[in-house]
Parts: structure tokens; C-alpha cells; sequence
């Protein structure tokens, strides 16, 4: 999924949607990342959502990220909100249609995007699983559906 185009138009949603896309991080998870996460350099501790498995993540712009969002109250992406990442990804197209479902996915189609990444280069659930940061393999399948021929 093509994000460049929100770089012209809105830098800081940008750098939210490209974390999101590397490491298939739910919009709550970026959002709540706090400078106070900081381990060294820019190497960041990320507290992952629903009792999965923390991760410790690798933020490259990190500089140009807290210069554009003032870091209010501690928080990287400073004020951005989740509702701000969403208009983004409907006016840049950037959603899915879930079936069975009136509403599109915006902000989660990037953990989609990551999830089928994932499943179509190793089609292994450990692997999906655990790069999820999921506890249970039944909760990936949201997202992927496996061969049950394979592991």
C-alpha cells in the first residue's frame, strides 16, 4: 500500500502510517508511544495491546517526528489522534472493505496489509503469531487464512 502521497500532505500522519506498516502495529499502539519509551537512540519500548507481547521497535525519524509534534504531554506523535489517521487514510483511499462489514477498515488495514505479508512469504502461524505479538494463534485469523496442510 503506497503511503507516499500523505508524506506531501501531512508529514507527522505519515511517519504514524509508515510504523504502522513496518511492524503491524495497531494506530493506539503508535499513538501511545511515549518519549519516556525511549530505550537508546532511537530505539523505542512498545507496549502492544489485548496481552500481547511487547516489542522494542526502531523509530528513524525520530528527530523530525518530535520537531513536528512538539511531543505534547510526553507522547511522540504528540496531539494526532486516531480520527486524524483515519480522514487521512479515506481521502488517500487507504482502507479495505472487511466482508460482512458496513464500515471500511482505515487505520487497521496496515496491520492487515502486515499480517498477509507475512502469511504469504512464510504461511507459518508461529511466525504470523509472534510477529503479530499475538498470545493465541486463533486471534490471527482475523487477518490470514492458512493452508492447515502446513506447521
Amino acid at each position: 500500500m503506497n503511503i507516499t502521497p500523505v508524506k506531501q500532505y501531512n508529514e507527522l500522519v505519515y511517519y504514524i502510517m509508515e510504523l504502522q506498516q513496518i511492524y503491524g502495529l495497531r494506530i493506539s499502539e503508535v499513538l501511545g508511544l511515549k518519549e519516556s519509551d525511549r530505550i537508546a537512540g532511537n530505539s523505542f519500548y512498545c507496549k502492544i495491546l489485548k496481552n500481547g507481547v511487547d516489542k522494542v521497535i526502531i523509530i528513524n525519524n525520530i528527530d523530525r517526528i518530535l520537531k513536528l509534534s512538539n511531543a505534547t504531554g510526553g507522547f511522540i506523535f504528540g496531539s494526532v489522534n486516531s480520527t486524524t489517521v483515519h480522514r487521512c487514510c479515506l481521502k488517500f483511499g487507504l482502507f479495505i472493505n472487511k466482508a460482512g462489514r458496513k464500515r471500511r477498515a482505515t487505520t487497521h488495514v496496515f496491520r492487515n496489509e502486515f499480517a498477509n505479508k507475512i502469511h504469504t512469504q512464510f504461511n507459518d502461524v508461529n511466525i504470523t503469531k509472534d510477529l503479530l505479538s499475538h498470545k493465541s494463534k486463533k486471534s490471527q485469523e482475523y487477518y490470514v487464512k492458512f493452508d492447515k496442510n502446513k506447521k
